[in-house]
């Protein structure tokens, strides 16, 4: 796990040598942004009882479409409004998830921390 955490920190530190401070402190904290979105996902799925998946397919409207050498048809659009449906969960499964994101997202924490600092040493004399 520290190997990990020091080559990461490595990598970020190589890719913000170049950029600027707020790209810098984007990469030091995308990972911990994206497991809080996951965690107010698991929560809001507790708290519901059930999570949202995505619709995929049409959104009732249509285009007419070239069928190479034939004539013009009607072709349904796909996309457009960002329709979920409700998907049944497993609360204890899903519990069980949450735990798991929290207590990486501690881990996560420590480390964007330090990237930060890191950030603020290479960029933050600029400005």
């Amino acid at each position: 796990m520290l190997r990990r955490a020091a080559l990461a920190l490595t990598v970020l530190l190589a890719a913000c040598g170049d950029g600027d401070l707020e790209e810098c402190r984007a990469l030091a904290t995308a990972e911990r942004d994206t497991v809080d979105r996951l965690i107010a996902e698991s929560e809001a799925n507790l708290l519901r009882g059930y999570a949202l998946e995505p619709v995929e397919g049409t959104d009732g409207r249509f285009r007419l479409c070239a069928g190479g050498d034939g004539p013009l048809s009607l072709c349904a659009e796909r996309g457009g409004k960002g329709e979920t449906r409700p998907v049944a969960i497993n609360p204890i499964t899903e519990r069980l998830k949450l735990a798991n994101l929290r207590q990486r997202r501690e881990a996560l924490n420590e480390l964007a921390e330090r990237e930060l600092a890191q950030c603020e040493v290479l960029h933050g004399r600029r400005r």
